[in-house]
């Protein structure tokens, strides 16, 4: 699904839907294209969301949670609108509408608590919080950032992988499965507009402000302001149609990248080998743990407590499970220990089954992984056969996979202090070298050159001697 269907976008952006019927919708903008990889990166504290204001009262506390719940009641009919009964099916399918419910509830709390100062308000936080976290991540596979304010009306998909952190998200909103917007803060996190449209596999970062009555059609990498009333596309993004503004393509010049200016159809392909394809020596066991809990505790937005770190980063618990299963595969090889082996991998593949049922994060247990390894968000992870340097960085939505099922040579070879961003994918025997960056949503189907940068669909070079420090 590309666009809304019709009962949809009339709720939600009825200007775009009148001008589809004009002709010449569909015409790709020109312009130069752009990209960055600021979507996925670690968090910047200097760039936190707005806070919640204490004027936000109860009343528009239950206001906001009944425009939710007629949006869910309008987009999926069980019948007459308001009917009780309807109404208790539309609840028990939405896990999106739980989802926003709660994060309202924590919203307001926080608000009263920061206006009167009192502790029951800030108990009752400290003890919903880690029940909303688990229904989130856990079940609904939603995540919401750092206290955004949210308008009423919010609808998010049931399918999950929705991962958000903008400042501001308007009124009448849809957002589809697999979209991640604004999880990116050394650029600033994004606005979003009213009646705005997201669709499946879309990547919001940057700063800019997305308009009203925008359509995001699916497998878009927006990173730049859009003017109200256009639909857009692609990777990087083009607008394909002006709204009521036809300006639009003139003050953006077609192009929603952010970053470096990239010619298209220029590829840079190295002459000499990326990267030597040295096998990884196998880490041990505790020092990959240490190094890789390591890489948790240096973010910024890690909790002060070690225990805190542990229970709540995600991607930890899919690498202990990962290290675990290898450690006994490379380690428990003598005849003596076949019984003890077989029943040590058969509690380990429960583990990743219930890691990757719960988080949405697999890692083949026949990948050749080094230490240090951070995975920034859950959901949509997929770590092949393949080899992973040392200190790299993956996001959601990634994949890194062999071409061929069962071929151990057909998998990708990345290198040490690679940053690979959000729904990005290396498939097949290419080589990424040293100190890469692969840019949010960059297909990469060809080798990568150490110190560079790549973006687009399909991955071009875009900058030779990129640093990535910050990032990592």
């Amino acid at each position: 699904m590309t666009v809304p269907h019709s009962a949809t976008a009339a709720r939600s952006c009825p200007k775009l839907m009148a001008d589809e019927a004009r002709p010449g919708a569909g015409e790709p903008a020109s312009g130069n294209q752009s990209t960055s990889p600021a979507a996925g990166a670690g968090k910047d504290e200097s760039a936190t969301p707005t806070t919640p204001a204490s004027t936000y009262s109860f009343g528009q506390l239950v206001s906001d949670l009944r425009s939710d719940l007629r949006r869910y009641e309008g987009l999926f009919p069980v019948g007459r609108p308001g009917h009780r009964p309807a109404r208790i099916r539309v609840l028990l399918a939405s896990q999106g509408f739980w989802v926003v419910a709660a994060y309202r509830i924590r919203f307001w709390l926080r608000a009263q608590g920061e206006a009167s100062g009192r502790l029951r308000f800030r108990m009752l936080l400290k003890c919903t919080s880690p029940v909303a976290a688990w229904y989130s991540v856990c079940v609904a596979k939603i995540w919401i950032g750092e206290w955004p304010r949210i308008g009423p009306g919010l609808y998010l998909s049931s399918q999950g992988g929705i991962i958000i952190g903008p400042r501001r998200i308007g009124a009448n909103c849809t957002i589809n499965h697999n979209v991640t917007i604004g999880v990116g803060r050394q650029r600033g996190c994004p606005e979003i507009g009213d009646n705005v449209w997201i669709g499946p596999d879309t990547v919001v970062f940057g700063a800019g402000k997305i308009g009203d009555d925008v359509v995001l059609k699916a497998s878009t990498v927006v990173g730049r302001s859009v003017p109200s009333g256009c639909v857009v596309e692609g990777n990087p993004a083009q607008i394909k149609k002006g709204g009521p503004d036809e300006l639009c393509r003139d003050r953006l010049g077609g192009s929603l990248g952010v970053g470096v200016p990239i010619a298209p159809r220029v590829v840079i392909k190295p002459r000499a080998p990326v990267a030597p394809r040295e096998a990884n020596a196998e880490p041990l066991l505790l020092e990959a743990l240490r190094a890789d809990f390591r890489r948790y505790r240096a973010r910024r937005s890690a909790p002060k407590s070690r225990f805190m770190t542990a229970v709540g980063a995600h991607g930890f618990h899919a690498t202990v499970v990962y290290r675990l299963g290898r450690w006994i595969d490379t380690h428990l090889g003598s005849p003596w220990l076949l019984p003890t082996r077989g029943l040590l991998q058969g509690v380990c593949e429960l583990l990743r089954y219930a890691v990757g049922r719960a988080y949405g994060i697999h890692i083949d247990r026949r990948a050749l992984v080094g230490k240090g390894l951070y995975i920034g968000h859950f959901g949509g992870v997929v770590v092949g056969r393949c080899r992973l340097g040392e200190q790299c960085s993956i996001h959601q939505h990634v994949r890194l996979e062999e071409a061929l099922a069962g071929d151990p040579d057909s998998g990708p070879w990345i290198g040490h202090n690679v940053w690979i961003g959000a729904h990005a994918v290396i498939m097949g025997p290419v080589v990424v070298g040293d100190n890469a960056t692969v840019a949010a949503g960059a297909r990469v189907l060809d080798d990568v050159r150490s110190g560079c940068l790549v973006a687009g669909n399909p991955a071009r070079h875009t900058i030779i001697d990129y640093d990535n420090a910050a990032l990592l």
